[in-house]
């Protein structure tokens, strides 16, 4: 699997919050049970920029795509990401 980076614009009255995690828990589980490993890793929050970043492994940007779309996520941009 490769991993993905979701940016996503965050409204400054809504930081991300226990309900967005679980949302996206709840939706990688559905993909998973439907056959589409996916893996939300990790959030990162940048109250000054209103900026959301989320870490996904999934084979593909489509299928992390579907994991945002399931999950209520307004995403701006899916970029592949390495980790050094």
């Amino acid at each position: 699997m490769a991993t993905y980076l979701v940016e996503s614009y965050t409204p400054p009255s809504r930081t991300p919050e226990p309900a967005a995690r679980r949302a996206l828990a709840r939706a990688a589980a559905e993909l998973v049970r439907e056959g589409l490993q996916v893996e939300h890793r990790r959030t990162t929050f940048l109250a000054d920029d209103d900026t959301c970043f989320y870490l996904v492994e999934a084979p593909s940007p489509e299928a992390v795509a579907e994991l945002c779309r399931r999950a209520g996520l307004w995403h701006v941009r899916i970029v592949r990401a390495v980790e050094t």
